[in-house]
């Protein structure tokens, strides 16, 4: 894919967070581990569209898992655990520390996140458009 960088930038203004997140979407897709994948659901009784991220994070708890939203971005950190009292004969299982980032599209909310059985799964939805009603509240100098 060309970079957005290459086009000529007087015709297309106002793209500079688009280019940014096509900048950093190209830099994290060397990033293997840990493995995920990313799932397209539709709920059976709602016909709500979901995507599922699901993380490999055999080994990982609660308490050595992070994950937040921050701007446009879903992070998800995976901290080290203290081995000091373990003494290997082989080491072949990773538990090292890794960060993810998903950039998410404006339209897309973070519902859950589950850890069961050694995966890590975030629950992504689409709410649906709709007519939003909220009453602004009126300050006075």
């Amino acid at each position: 894919m060309p970079s957005i960088s290459r086009i000529n930038r007087s015709l297309a203004l106002g793209f500079e967070e688009f280019e940014q997140a096509l900048d950093t979407a190209a830099q994290l897709q060397n990033e293997g581990y840990p493995p995920y994948n990313i799932e397209r659901h539709v709920e059976k009784h709602t016909g709500e569209k979901i995507i599922k991220i699901v993380l490999a994070v055999a080994g990982f708890s609660k308490n050595l898992l992070e994950v937040k939203e921050e701007g446009q971005k879903l992070i998800i950190t995976g901290f080290k655990r203290d081995n000091e009292n373990e003494d290997y004969l082989h080491q072949g299982i990773a538990m090292r520390q890794f960060q993810r980032i998903f950039i998410l599209a404006n339209s897309l909310e973070i519902r859950s996140a589950v850890l069961q059985e050694g995966l890590l799964t975030v629950e992504l939805f689409r709410p649906e458009p709709g007519t939003k009603s909220r009453t602004i509240e009126i300050l006075t100098a």
